[in-house]
């Protein structure tokens, strides 16, 4: 079995789908998101929307990074813009199996 790591997407939603079209292209067929999906970038939401559109084709496991624990955890850490600026661009949303 293949299996992808991905970490420090942070909001690129570029590079997300061209690591997706690399990994079908690799026959893989799972991957683990290390963290760090939001912040710096301004495709929050869509890249958000994409891994659960990528996990429809292949098993995904994901690990909450820094940026997450930031603004999901209330922990203060002056790195994270989507903390430091309550950005309206983030939201936190689930997705059920």
């Amino acid at each position: 079995m293949k299996i992808a790591f991905l970490s420090d997407i942070h909001a690129n939603l570029t590079a997300l789908k061209a690591v997706h079209e690399d990994m079908k292209q690799h026959g893989v067929e799972m991957f683990i998101v290390v963290g760090d999906v939001i912040d710096y970038g301004v495709n929050v939401n869509e890249c958000m929307e994409y891994l659960i559109l990528m996990s429809q084709e292949m098993s995904m496991h994901v690990i909450k990074g820094n940026h997450e624990m930031t603004l999901l955890d209330d922990t203060e850490l002056t790195f994270c813009k989507a903390k430091r600026h309550r950005c309206p661009h983030v939201h936190t949303f689930s997705h059920k199996d």
